[in-house]
């Protein structure tokens, strides 16, 4: 295997490409970028490595039209070299521009096949590509699962290949692919003992076969890792209404709201400067969950504030108003004042007035959140880092 040009970056570990054995020879691999520009200028027969290398350059420094430029120009030069197109996948990888990675990587699998990194960025990109919407679901999941198992045939050493591989298998659907996406965190997270993501993967799909002190188990793993992961903490909190005690549940639900309040936190998608859309529904979700607590402890005060929380987060969620409409009768029956009986009563009628509106049409039901949040709907793994909240399995 040749070495990197650059340090893999972790994410992608075994997609980096480099062309040091290709350009060794060639003595441009510890050139500068000026250094490379004066000998552009001079009688050499390197030119289309001189290229492929200030084109790196150019990517590192966010100078991606630079670094398009220098590409073509070494495919002008030497339009058979599969090393080049490796980089410019990577580069383009670099950029965002998925549908150009793919391209780069068929031409590189087609002129050397039997090296990984091409199946690598090929997986990679199709996941991409179906978290932007860009083509068949299904067709694209298909094709990233070959391309990382032929990457993982070609270089043993590429365990990363088991993530996403999971992820893709995820999108394929059907208990047949949840349990070799299983299998694969698993062998993920047996090669890789920091996978956080692996054992929260793992841990999503436990839930969804409703094996949920495993997946407690796995989150907790997760959460040892890496502490500020909301997702994990998320689907803990939930987990906890099956299989928990409600100091856990409550300590888990404090523990995300402090970190989303600070905003200094790990998602399994990119971090967010404030809390996107998708992040404010679990928010809510959180203090629901939290209020379910409380009103299991007939601590209804703290549960009704929880509540006017999530609503507040959430106003056209008609469950919510529900969920809040039975602690409020839930107190009324609790409580011996009769002034305070007819508060609770009335804020109850008000809040079922405002549930059938906001539920008229839709066959939603507070049953579903008071049975416990229920998880398979909210709370299964994302498609990718960048993908924000989407593709959950049904």
């Amino acid at each position: 295997m040749m070495n990197k040009v650059f340090a893999a970056i972790t994410v992608f570990a075994f997609c980096i490409f480099s062309l040091s054995a290709y350009a060794e020879a060639k003595k441009v691999s510890d050139m500068s970028e000026d250094e490379i520009t004066a000998a552009l200028n001079t009688q050499r027969d390197d030119k289309d490595a001189l290229y492929l290398y200030r084109a790196l350059l150019y990517a590192k420094e966010g100078n991606f039209e630079a670094a398009y430029a220098d590409i073509a120009s070494s495919f002008i030069l030497n339009p058979s070299n599969g090393y080049a197109y490796s980089t410019a996948a990577y580069i383009y990888l670099l950029a965002g521009d998925h549908r150009k990675v793919v391209e780069c990587a068929e031409k590189e699998i087609e002129l050397l096949p039997n090296v990984p990194e091409g199946y690598g960025y090929k997986g990679m990109s199709l996941l991409f590509l179906i978290a932007d919407s860009q083509g068949s679901v299904k067709e694209k999941a298909l094709q990233s699962i070959q391309a990382f198992s032929r990457a993982m045939e070609l270089d043993s050493d590429s365990t990363r290949g088991y993530y996403w591989r999971g992820r893709a298998e995820i999108l394929m659907g059907g208990e047949e692919y949840l349990d070799l996406a299983l299998a694969d965190f698993r062998k993920d997270i047996q090669y890789n003992p920091q996978s956080y993501k692996g054992y929260y993967n793992a841990a999503a799909i436990l839930v969804h076969k409703e094996k949920y002190k495993e997946a407690v188990k796995m989150l907790s793993q997760s959460l040892a890792i890496k502490p500020d992961f909301l997702d994990a903490l998320y689907l803990r909190a939930d987990c906890g209404l099956f299989v928990g005690t409600a100091a856990e549940v409550e300590k888990d639900c404090a523990t995300y709201i402090s970190l989303a309040k600070t905003g200094k936190y790990t998602r399994l998608g990119t971090n967010q400067p404030a809390l996107c859309p998708s992040e404010t529904y679990e928010l809510a979700m959180i203090h629901t969950i939290r209020a379910v607590v409380y009103r299991m402890e007939h601590k209804f005060e703290e549960s009704i504030a929880d509540l006017s929380e999530a609503i507040r987060l959430q106003p056209e969620i008609g469950t919510l108003y529900g969920v809040r409409r039975s602690v409020y009768e839930s107190a009324a029956d609790q409580t011996k004042k009769a002034s305070l009986k007819r508060k609770y009563l009335k804020l109850a009628r008000r809040d079922d007035q405002m549930a059938k509106r906001l539920n008229a049409g839709k066959a939603k039901s507070e049953e579903s959140i008071l049975q416990g949040i229920k998880i398979g709907e909210n709370l299964l793994p994302t498609l990718l880092e960048t993908a924000g909240k989407g593709g959950m399995i049904k």
